[in-house]
């Protein structure tokens, strides 16, 4: 959502040291995270106001204000999280109306979007590999090679150093997706989406996070928007 893990990791810690458990308790699961999701953006725009919440490094909050840019917010929160507009346009404070037609906007810019790089995928399962780099190709990125095993992807991301590193965290026995997209974006400035069945195993709450995390089965327009938007970040270090 903030584009800078360090930011989002200090937003929703004061996001959570404040936040009233009780509310969520007996809410459906897409309630529970449209609750959490306000509870992240309330902190985040009293981040750089007077008497707003503490933070860790204020230096840091004070460099980033509150930047919602709506149409980027919207099309992560309604393709890729797959909140409803409404409930997103609420989030990000804008008017239903707005949100609806911004979104249409941003979708469209998105479509038309001339993606080039290249792509590494993590797959154990050899269809679903297949599958998913036929999905790459379409979108525009070339497929430079697919990887079974956490060791050949990390020697496979050295040697073809590819733009996007697309990963599923299960991959049998050994090491996971999650060990070798650590190992790679420890050293290569890639951008790493997971496919997985297993979104709270990659979201462990270790210093690193990926870029972006799709559950599977996955939905092209999640992944084309995920592709645009983690490939316009800046590409210094751990990107999320």
């Amino acid at each position: 959502m903030t584009s800078d893990q360090f930011l989002g990791d200090e937003i929703a810690a004061a996001a959570l040291l404040r936040f009233d458990y009780s509310t969520v308790e007996g809410l459906p699961d897409r309630q529970r995270q449209i609750t959490v999701f306000r509870a992240f953006y309330d902190a985040w725009r009293s981040a750089s106001k007077e008497g707003g919440a503490a933070f860790s490094n204020q230096s840091v909050l004070a460099a980033r204000p509150f930047t919602a840019e709506p149409p980027r917010q919207l099309v992560l929160l309604v393709d890729v999280i797959g909140i409803e507009t409404e409930q997103a346009a609420e989030l990000i404070g804008i008017d239903p109306a707005d949100a609806k037609r911004l979104l249409s906007e941003e979708r469209k810019r998105i479509a038309a979007k001339n993606v080039s790089g290249t792509a590494l995928v993590i797959e154990d399962e050899p269809v679903i590999a297949l599958e998913v780099a036929a999905t790459l190709e379409s979108i525009g990125l070339k497929v430079i090679a697919t990887a079974r095993t956490a060791d050949d992807a990390v020697r496979l991301a050295h040697k073809h150093k590819p733009d996007v590193v697309m990963a599923d965290y299960d991959l049998g026995a050994g090491r996971t997706g999650l060990d070798a997209v650590r190992d790679i974006t420890s050293e290569l400035p890639v951008i790493a989406i997971f496919l997985t069945a297993y979104p709270d195993d990659v979201l462990s709450g270790d210093d690193y996070e990926p870029t972006f995390i799709l559950t599977k089965p996955f939905d092209e327009r999640a992944l084309r928007a995920a592709i645009v938007h983690g490939l316009s970040m800046p590409r210094a270090g751990v990107i999320t």
